[in-house]
């Protein structure tokens, strides 16, 4: 699908509302539910601030389960985002979903979620000016073999269907299936999403800012 509506590009942020106990899971052991749940919460509001404190554009926040949460709500107004309804049965119906939705209307599209503390306004500008510049797929991906950032002009059929999510090789396989496309891909820094225990040692100023008093570093 190519966009021929709109100039210019969208910003997609893909977000869990911060309910304890269904959000950072694999966290729930270190940290508690609640200290979990305070922890997604904090990602997702210095994400949404990064993208504010560069928007020129157009951004959307893709909420699950729905719109209706508070957190959402508060965002929306804050950030002066959009706020939509993920669709889909699994993380890669979600993101198709949403970025052709993207694609019919703007020039170009960049998804990310709220994972990755190392994301930074930079890493987005030249997100933007991969894609302004020509390049058709951009990708950023994360350390522990997924990815923090996806930008397309155009959605690949199939580019996400029937994958392994959560699975330290989700980047190899999506580089395979665009090689058999014969699809070039651009790839950004590579950074540490926070999803696993192991991962919150990387980043302990997280633990002080938040709050969460019951963990320790080893």
């Amino acid at each position: 699908m190519n966009c021929n509506n709109s100039s210019g590009g969208v910003i997609q942020v893909f977000c869990k509302a911060p309910v304890p106990g269904k959000v950072k899971t694999r966290l729930i052991p270190e940290l508690g539910a609640e200290g979990a749940a305070r922890l997604h919460a904090h990602l997702a509001n210095s994400t949404f601030t990064k993208i504010s404190e560069r928007m020129t554009g157009v951004a959307e926040l893709w909420c699950a389960p729905d719109t209706s949460d508070p957190f959402f709500q508060e965002a929306g107004e804050t950030h002066d985002f959009s706020l939509h309804e993920q669709h889909g049965k699994d993380l890669g119906e979600r993101m198709a979903f949403a970025l052709c939705q993207a694609v019919e209307k703007y020039q170009w599209a960049i998804l990310i979620g709220t994972d990755c503390p190392e994301l930074h306004a930079g890493i987005i500008d030249e997100a933007k000016r991969k894609l302004e510049g020509g390049e058709e797929i951009v990708f950023g991906p994360a350390a522990d073999g997924g990815f923090y950032l996806v930008g397309l002009r155009r959605y690949p059929q199939g580019l996400f269907s029937n994958m392994q999510w959560g699975d330290e090789n989700v980047m190899k396989e999506i580089e395979a299936r665009l090689e058999r496309s014969a699809l070039s891909c651009c790839m950004l820094d590579t950074l540490n999403d926070l999803d696993r225990p192991e991962d919150l040692a990387r980043f302990p100023e997280l633990m002080q800012q938040t709050g969460i008093k019951n963990y320790e570093l080893d």
